[in-house]
């Protein structure tokens, strides 16, 4: 998601911007889905050159442990699920049967 979120705000890498122009308008327009656009367009693989400079920064502050803000908006995004989720005490009970 932070790819096709950089992409659609002018992060994109060159390749995506001259060579796939059409598949990020799809995107864009939503004639794409994320999943469809990822394998279309990186064949599944993301690498530096999928986001430009800007973007690729973007994501080394983000995602920088020392400073960055990926941590705490994990935590918070998890720490705030967790606690709607009733606990259970017991394994569920697939978990417990033998499958054969």
């Amino acid at each position: 998601m932070l790819l096709a979120w950089r992409a659609l705000n002018g992060m994109a890498g060159e390749f995506h911007n001259d060579d796939l122009a059409d598949d990020l308008a799809r995107l864009r327009t939503r004639e794409l889905t994320l999943g469809k656009w990822f394998l279309r367009a990186c064949d599944g693989k993301l690498t530096d050159e999928d986001v430009n400079d800007e973007g690729n920064a973007f994501a080394a502050a983000y995602y920088d442990l020392a400073q960055g803000r990926y941590l705490a908006d994990y935590e918070h995004t998890l720490g705030r699920a967790s606690k709607r989720r009733p606990q259970q005490s017991k394994p569920h009970r697939s978990m417990t049967q033998n499958p054969c």
